[in-house]
């Protein structure tokens, strides 16, 4: 499937940080102009991380779904890219400690 400006990738991130994903779909744009994408939601609890997003992404500042436990999925059927990142053990302000996405 050609994902282009009528047919956009439609993209969801879990535990999306800063989303990475994002911008290497940005690049791909980038260096092919045809490609599309809508990065359609994202979820993230992390202050430090949203405020990171919302800096490199503020067109989707408004998408941020939150805790992804709570998230109704029946509205994201449609969906060709899901992505779940994996949070390191790391916190914030380097203290070693468990952290996932729903506190």
């Amino acid at each position: 499937m050609k994902y282009d400006k009528s047919h956009p990738l439609r993209v969801v991130t879990l535990c999306s940080g800063y989303d990475s994903q994002c911008l290497a779909l940005k690049y791909l744009k980038d260096s092919h102009p045809e490609f599309e994408f809508d990065l359609v939601a994202w979820s993230e609890i992390e202050d430090s991380a949203i405020k990171a997003h919302n800096l490199l992404f503020p067109e989707y500042e408004g998408r941020n779904l939150g805790d992804m436990s709570k998230i109704e999925w029946g509205g994201y059927r449609r969906l060709r890219f899901a992505h779940l990142l994996h949070p390191l053990p790391i916190g914030q302000y380097g203290r070693k400690e468990k952290r996932y996405c729903r506190r």
